[in-house]
């Protein structure tokens, strides 16, 4: 099983100096190996605790083909999503009524569509760069602790908490969890 982050797992502080040891682990068997054998343990970054947690993905098959739209309520969170709907509904079409309602609508999925891409990008390689920038922020600050490296490490982890928030925002529009 390939470990692609830091080897530790915890960092304290004592006497004003990092301290970091590996606190946590996996155990498998031959069997799940032979099983299951593109496993791969990620040591995720340590946000709000002291703690990486350890993620084991077993690798999978992704499902092909076109994506339906879906609104994604951390749209309403940016400022200019409300822009980008008013010049849309204000751009001149011909037609009918239900016809010019229809046709706006097909105009705003592309243009929400296209914002989005530009505005947000990826929502999950957008966190994987941002997890991939606390791991290499905080591997210098193991190398060199200083004020600039901690300070680097926080606007790193204030970055990937954005992110977090979007993903999250995402899951729970998928899983139409309304009470989280």
């Amino acid at each position: 099983m390939a470990d692609t982050r830091s080897r530790f797992t915890w960092m304290g502080i004592c006497q004003g100096r990092h301290i970091w040891k590996r606190l946590d682990r996996v155990l498998m068997n031959a069997a799940w190996q032979q099983q299951f054998p593109n496993t791969t343990l990620y040591h995720l970054n340590r946000v709000t605790s002291d703690h990486s947690p350890l993620l084991v993905n077993i690798a999978n098959a992704r499902a092909s083909g076109r994506r339906s739209f879906k609104f994604q309520h951390m749209w309403i969170r940016h400022s200019l999503f409300l822009n980008v709907v008013k010049h849309n509904s204000t751009q001149p079409l011909e037609g009918y009524d239900m016809f010019l309602f229809a046709q706006k609508l097909k105009r705003l999925k592309r243009a929400l569509g296209k914002w989005n891409g530009q505005v947000f990008g990826k929502i999950f390689d957008n966190t994987s760069v941002a997890e991939e920038q606390v791991r290499q922020k905080e591997n210098k600050l193991e190398e060199e602790d200083t004020d600039e490296m901690r300070e680097q490490l926080s606007l790193a982890k204030a970055n990937l908490l954005k992110c977090l928030a979007d993903e999250e925002t995402f899951w729970q529009l998928k899983a139409h969890v309304k009470w989280l």
